[in-house]
Protein backbone atom coordinates (compact mmCIF):
# COMPACT_ATOMS: atom_id res chain seq x y z
CA UNK A 1 0.00 0.00 0.00
CA UNK A 2 2.97 2.28 0.82
CA UNK A 3 4.48 1.85 -3.00
CA UNK A 4 0.86 2.38 -4.50
CA UNK A 5 0.53 5.54 -2.57
CA UNK A 6 4.13 6.77 -3.34
CA UNK A 7 3.53 6.23 -6.85
CA UNK A 8 0.42 7.46 -6.89
CA UNK A 9 1.54 10.91 -5.51
CA UNK A 10 4.53 10.83 -8.51
CA UNK A 11 2.44 10.16 -11.42
CA UNK A 12 0.03 12.90 -10.19
CA UNK A 13 3.03 15.35 -10.51
CA UNK A 14 3.56 16.12 -6.67
CA UNK A 15 7.49 16.54 -6.03
CA UNK A 16 8.29 13.80 -3.82
CA UNK A 17 10.99 14.18 -0.67
CA UNK A 18 14.29 12.50 -1.45
CA UNK A 19 13.43 10.39 1.42
CA UNK A 20 9.75 9.28 -0.17
CA UNK A 21 12.30 9.20 -3.78
CA UNK A 22 14.48 6.45 -2.16
CA UNK A 23 11.52 4.60 -0.66
CA UNK A 24 9.62 4.17 -3.63
CA UNK A 25 12.90 2.45 -5.50
CA UNK A 26 14.00 1.00 -2.82
CA UNK A 27 10.14 -1.03 -2.64
CA UNK A 28 10.23 -1.33 -6.44
CA UNK A 29 12.96 -3.18 -6.44
CA UNK A 30 12.00 -5.69 -3.92
CA UNK A 31 8.43 -5.72 -5.44
CA UNK A 32 10.01 -6.43 -9.15
CA UNK A 33 8.57 -9.64 -10.88
CA UNK A 34 11.18 -12.50 -9.98
CA UNK A 35 12.21 -14.89 -13.10
CA UNK A 36 10.69 -18.22 -12.28
CA UNK A 37 10.57 -22.09 -14.18
CA UNK A 38 8.28 -24.08 -14.86
CA UNK A 39 4.50 -23.92 -16.71
CA UNK A 40 3.72 -20.51 -15.10
CA UNK A 41 7.45 -18.92 -16.84
CA UNK A 42 5.66 -17.04 -19.44
CA UNK A 43 2.80 -15.72 -17.49
CA UNK A 44 5.02 -14.37 -15.03
CA UNK A 45 7.27 -12.89 -17.37
CA UNK A 46 4.32 -10.70 -18.47
CA UNK A 47 3.65 -9.67 -14.85
CA UNK A 48 6.31 -6.54 -13.34
CA UNK A 49 5.34 -7.61 -9.96
CA UNK A 50 5.59 -10.41 -7.80
CA UNK A 51 2.26 -12.48 -6.31
CA UNK A 52 1.95 -12.84 -2.73
CA UNK A 53 -0.53 -16.12 -2.42
CA UNK A 54 -2.33 -15.46 1.02
CA UNK A 55 -6.05 -15.65 1.93
CA UNK A 56 -8.27 -12.54 3.75
CA UNK A 57 -11.46 -10.98 3.53
CA UNK A 58 -12.42 -7.87 1.17
CA UNK A 59 -15.24 -6.41 -0.44
CA UNK A 60 -15.88 -4.91 -3.74
CA UNK A 61 -18.42 -2.22 -4.66
CA UNK A 62 -19.60 -1.23 -7.89
CA UNK A 63 -21.51 1.93 -8.14
CA UNK A 64 -24.55 2.16 -10.34
CA UNK A 65 -24.13 3.01 -13.75
CA UNK A 66 -26.09 2.87 -16.73
CA UNK A 67 -25.31 -0.56 -17.23
CA UNK A 68 -26.01 -1.86 -13.79
CA UNK A 69 -27.09 -1.60 -10.37
CA UNK A 70 -24.80 -0.83 -7.45
CA UNK A 71 -23.50 -4.05 -5.95
CA UNK A 72 -21.38 -4.64 -2.76
CA UNK A 73 -20.05 -8.24 -2.65
CA UNK A 74 -17.65 -9.99 -0.23
CA UNK A 75 -14.72 -11.59 -1.95
CA UNK A 76 -11.48 -13.72 -0.21
CA UNK A 77 -7.97 -12.78 -1.51
CA UNK A 78 -6.32 -15.79 -3.11
CA UNK A 79 -2.93 -13.43 -4.00
CA UNK A 80 -1.81 -9.90 -4.30
CA UNK A 81 0.47 -7.97 -5.60
CA UNK A 82 1.35 -4.09 -6.08
CA UNK A 83 0.02 -4.33 -9.03
CA UNK A 84 -3.71 -5.75 -8.37
CA UNK A 85 -5.30 -9.35 -7.21
CA UNK A 86 -6.73 -12.41 -7.97
CA UNK A 87 -10.31 -12.80 -6.16
CA UNK A 88 -12.90 -15.64 -5.80
CA UNK A 89 -16.01 -13.51 -5.59
CA UNK A 90 -19.58 -14.94 -6.48
CA UNK A 91 -20.81 -12.25 -8.42
CA UNK A 92 -20.79 -11.71 -12.01
CA UNK A 93 -18.96 -8.99 -13.49
CA UNK A 94 -17.34 -8.17 -16.93
CA UNK A 95 -13.93 -7.23 -17.86
CA UNK A 96 -13.34 -3.47 -17.45
CA UNK A 97 -16.04 -2.92 -14.57
CA UNK A 98 -14.41 -0.03 -12.46
CA UNK A 99 -14.80 -0.76 -8.40
CA UNK A 100 -13.50 -0.34 -5.27
CA UNK A 101 -11.85 -2.80 -3.88
CA UNK A 102 -11.33 -2.74 -0.09
CA UNK A 103 -9.73 -4.59 2.38
CA UNK A 104 -8.44 -4.14 6.19
CA UNK A 105 -4.42 -3.29 7.03
CA UNK A 106 -2.53 -4.06 9.86
CA UNK A 107 -3.32 -5.09 13.17
CA UNK A 108 -5.53 -1.76 14.04
CA UNK A 109 -7.44 -2.67 10.84
CA UNK A 110 -7.41 0.36 9.07
CA UNK A 111 -9.82 0.21 5.95
CA UNK A 112 -8.10 0.82 3.28
CA UNK A 113 -10.34 1.64 -0.38
CA UNK A 114 -8.50 0.89 -4.12
CA UNK A 115 -9.54 1.83 -6.79
CA UNK A 116 -9.66 -0.89 -9.38
CA UNK A 117 -10.81 -2.40 -13.05
CA UNK A 118 -11.78 -5.81 -13.53
CA UNK A 119 -8.84 -7.31 -15.94
CA UNK A 120 -9.82 -10.95 -16.35
CA UNK A 121 -12.82 -13.66 -15.35
CA UNK A 122 -13.26 -17.19 -14.85
CA UNK A 123 -16.11 -18.67 -13.29
CA UNK A 124 -16.28 -17.72 -9.30
CA UNK A 125 -12.75 -16.03 -9.50
CA UNK A 126 -11.49 -12.58 -11.20
CA UNK A 127 -8.42 -10.38 -11.34
CA UNK A 128 -8.41 -6.60 -10.58
CA UNK A 129 -5.87 -4.28 -11.61
CA UNK A 130 -5.48 -1.32 -9.36
CA UNK A 131 -6.26 1.71 -11.02
CA UNK A 132 -5.07 4.81 -8.59
CA UNK A 133 -3.41 5.12 -4.87
CA UNK A 134 -5.08 3.69 -1.52
CA UNK A 135 -7.61 6.13 0.40
CA UNK A 136 -7.86 5.15 4.02
CA UNK A 137 -11.24 5.72 5.54
CA UNK A 138 -13.09 5.27 8.43
CA UNK A 139 -15.30 2.39 9.05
Amino acid sequence: LHYRALRARSLAGEVLTSRDLEGLVRLETRLRQRQVGGEDEQAARLRMFQRFTCTFPARIHVPPSEDGPEVWSDAEVQDISTGGVKLALEHDLGCGTRLDFYLREGADGVLVRLPARVAWTRPGILGLMFAGGPRFEDG
